[in-house]
């Protein structure tokens, strides 16, 4: 795949002028180079054919990759929004320190990461329907602080999820790595 920041285009409804497209345009253009999205785009194009997956998510106005690594869902579901989604993340203390959170619980944490002896504290982002609260998107450690939550209309407001070759019945998709098994096989006979 050979995509590049400069292959976006806007192009103006049929009948309407053609203006507001061109400054809208520029204004994009603008807005990549200055948030890198070139790097970001070559990130995405580079791990979605090798996967067969890749997940966006956006935050404030940057978007990044999530790696499949770290996202844990109900893998025999098909669509995003039929499944919860928890990202699993390690960060160290200074690291935590700077997330824009609720300071308190973020030194809640710490203390109780240091009081276990361990140098890094393991946070969960999770989005879906909760019983026990008003918000759908919440961010906790491993001992239940509740470092942030937000209410959300729809998953596709934080994740975006795309697969290279989807495959009927399964969240994630078939990737060229996953196609060419059954030809190695063959060649290791």
């Amino acid at each position: 795949v050979d995509l590049d920041t400069k292959d976006v285009r806007i192009i103006g409804a049929e009948g309407s002028s053609y203006y507001p497209a061109w400054l809208f345009s520029r204004d994009m253009a603008l807005y990549m180079r200055m948030n890198n999205f070139g790097a970001t785009l070559n990130n995405f194009i580079f791990n979605w054919p090798k996967y067969g997956t890749f997940f966006a998510k956006k935050v404030g106005d940057k978007i990044y990759r999530v790696p499949l690594k770290n996202i844990h869902l109900m893998p025999t579901e098909e669509y995003i929004q039929d499944t919860p989604i928890i990202e699993d993340h390690s960060y160290s203390f200074a690291a935590l320190r700077k997330m824009p959170w609720d300071t308190s619980m973020i030194d809640a944490a710490i203390a109780d990461a240091k009081t276990k002896k361990k140098d890094k504290v393991r946070v969960y982002e999770r989005f879906g329907e909760d019983i026990d609260t008003a918000y759908n998107y919440i961010i906790g450690d491993d001992e239940g602080n509740i470092l942030c939550s937000h209410k959300f209309d729809d998953v596709e407001e934080v994740y975006r999820k795309l697969d290279w070759e989807p495959v009927p019945g399964q969240m994630f998709g078939r990737g060229q790595v996953q196609k060419l098994f059954e030809a190695q096989i063959q060649t290791n006979r």
